[in-house]
């Protein structure tokens, strides 16, 4: 038997109007006024002047493109570094065309302001979207030795103000929102400047505005943020982007929603940060600015005997849109063998006894994956995990870099600030629960023994919290489709609907395993006239013979044995050939054998 737990957070589901099931699947998510958030307005934006130096922001901007001045742009490593980059970028171009402006990233997943890095520029402003909150240091030689001025435009935490430049950062605890990503951030400042100087730019880059903020996981529960984000959707100007979405087939007509952009689009741009050689790197800066140009493409034959097809000329964004996804695989490629890696070491060495596993994966993956493989391995051993990287000080004493990530179904609300708790950790930054670290060798055995004492009453399970329990004999086609429907509601902090469904009985040869990779499962339940399909995407073999029972007392999928089974999962609508159909998608299941069953 395999055993999963589920916490149950409403009772009555078949008693429920679809008015109130809505609402109370969103104070489910912490939505205080369900209401409210499914009619947001304008007027739910905020003032961009309350952020703190706005006005000295916007007139030192000012200043610099009316005086001929060199402008130069730090992409910041990662989705959102991309898309508020690029919107600042594509602004100053349309409010000042012959404005000159560079652009730098820094290398691997190396955040803020690197000097190094910058010293082949000739600029008179340095900008910094979405990073440099905390490079004091930086700045005061980019002011004091470089004679150049800084705008950073950010939204991580930080300590204090930089006295060298210009620093907008919705965490400065003045301005009412501190949920918008750095493109958020962007969108306020050049949405001010629209205002101050008579021009009307900002809104055509909501869209970047929007994928930024998906990208990064902000709050989407936050009335600005959420209406940010419903803007941009509705528009995607982007011609880039416009062409990933080719690529993906998605029609003209088809509804770009917020998971969408967080399965889709925000991975592959973070795949080319990530593990791009430098000229893809700077062939996607190139796509996403719009920058015009074109390559050859040798299409590959569909047939080793067919004739060779003929080259093909491809603008920059098409090339890149092609590109961005072979990227993507080939990140794959490497993260799954440094995961295998990593999984060995784990259990050789069994970190999995610690609370908090910390795993030195500094020969085995690329620093670029950390965050990757933390979060991944962080689902696998359900705890928080550390992936460590050595690096060297100037005194050659060994510290270590990496990522942490937080395990989703964790009860610990801020990874970070338990770390910060600790006292051994000699920098921490980005999210509560997904960040970079600093940390020296001599450390971690004491940082490993505190966590595990100030967690050594954290229980380590999954809990599922689920919106309501439905014994399958109860479960109608019109409950899925209901649900289904609201499909384009759910994303980042807004997690989509749960449901246990309960007491499900087949026969074993009922259970399909198919597609090429053999690697989706497939039944269906028929209940008086209702019929309800089950799918579990991404299966595989192990997960199919636990379902069927293979490994149990002999059960065979070619006997007509029979089990149970109550699962966790989705309610989604499959169309096909125009026609809705109801679906749900399992998360996880128990299964038990039965001697008999009614249904």
């Amino acid at each position: 038997m395999i055993n999963i737990k589920y916490k149950v957070l409403n009772k009555g589901y078949e008693f429920i109007s679809e008015n109130e099931l809505l609402d109370t699947l969103l104070k489910n998510r912490g939505v205080e006024n369900p209401k409210k958030l499914l009619h947001l307005k304008e007027t739910d934006i905020h003032d961009g002047m309350l952020l703190n130096n706005m006005e000295r922001g916007l007139n030192m901007l000012h200043w610099h493109l009316n005086n001929g001045s060199k402008v130069h742009i730090l992409d910041d490593v990662d989705n959102d570094g991309i898309t508020s980059a690029t919107e600042i970028d594509n602004y100053i171009k349309d409010v000042s065309p012959n404005t000159i402006i560079t652009h730098s990233m820094n290398d691997g997943k190396t955040h803020g302001i690197v000097l190094k890095n910058l010293k082949e520029y000739d600029f008179d402003l340095l900008i910094v979207p979405d990073a440099g909150s905390e490079n004091i240091k930086e700045c005061k030689i980019l002011k004091e030795e470089w004679d150049v001025d800084i705008l950073i435009l950010d939204h991580h935490t930080y300590k204090k103000d930089s006295p060298y430049a210009i620093l907008i950062n919705c965490q400065d605890g003045k301005y009412p929102n501190n949920t918008l990503s750095g493109a958020g951030i962007v969108y306020k400042f050049i949405k001010e400047y629209d205002k101050k100087y008579g021009f009307n730019f900002a809104d055509k880059y909501l869209d970047l505005t929007a994928i930024g903020i998906i990208g990064d996981s902000m709050d989407l529960r936050n009335y600005e943020t959420r209406y940010l984000v419903l803007q941009g959707l509705k528009q995607i100007n982007n011609s880039f982007i416009k062409e990933i979405l080719t690529k993906l087939k998605v029609e003209e007509d088809e509804t770009i929603n917020i998971e969408f952009v967080g399965w889709k689009i925000a991975p592959y741009l973070n795949a080319v940060v990530r593990s791009g050689t430098d000229e893809e790197k700077r062939e996607l800066i190139d796509a996403i600015l719009g920058k015009e140009g074109t390559k050859e493409y040798q299409p590959r034959r569909k047939n080793k005997d067919d004739p060779k097809p003929e080259i093909e000329i491809q603008t920059l964004q098409q090339a890149m849109a092609r590109e961005v996804v072979n990227i993507k695989a080939r990140q794959d490629r490497l993260v799954k063998k440094g995961m295998e890696l990593l999984i060995e070491k784990i259990n050789l060495l069994k970190l999995d006894v610690n609370k908090v596993i910390m795993v030195d994966g500094t020969e085995e993956i690329e620093k670029t994956f950390t965050g990757l493989v933390a979060n991944k391995l962080s689902e696998i051993y359900k705890r928080p995990v550390v992936v460590l990287k050595k690096i060297k000080n100037n005194d050659e004493e060994i510290t270590y870099g990496g990522s942490f990530r937080n395990y989703s179904l964790s009860p610990i609300v801020s990874l970070m600030e338990l770390f910060e708790s600790v006292g051994t950790f000699d920098m921490l930054g980005g999210h509560p629960n997904a960040g970079g670290f600093k940390i020296k060798a001599n450390k971690l055995e004491e940082a490993t023994n505190k966590l595990n004492e100030l967690l050594k009453d954290m229980s380590i399970e999954d809990v599922y919290l689920v919106d309501y329990e439905i014994p399958v004999g109860r479960l109608k086609e019109k409950h899925v489709l209901q649900i289904g429907k609201w499909k384009d509601i759910w994303g980042n902090t807004l997690g989509k609907p749960l449901f246990a469904i309960t007491d499900i009985t087949l026969n074993v040869e009922d259970i399909q395993l198919l597609g090429e990779k053999r690697n989706f499962i497939k039944f269906d339940k028929v209940i008086g006239k209702n019929k309800i399909t089950f799918v579990k995407k991404f299966a595989g073999e192990e997960i199919y013979n636990k379902m069927i029972m293979k490994s149990h007392k002999g059960l065979s999928k070619t006997k007509s044995n029979k089990i149970k089974m109550d699962i966790v999962g989705e309610f989604v609508i499959n169309t096909w050939n125009e026609n809705e159909y109801p679906q749900v998608e399992i998360r996880d299941f128990n299964v038990t054998e039965v001697k008999d069953f009614r249904f």
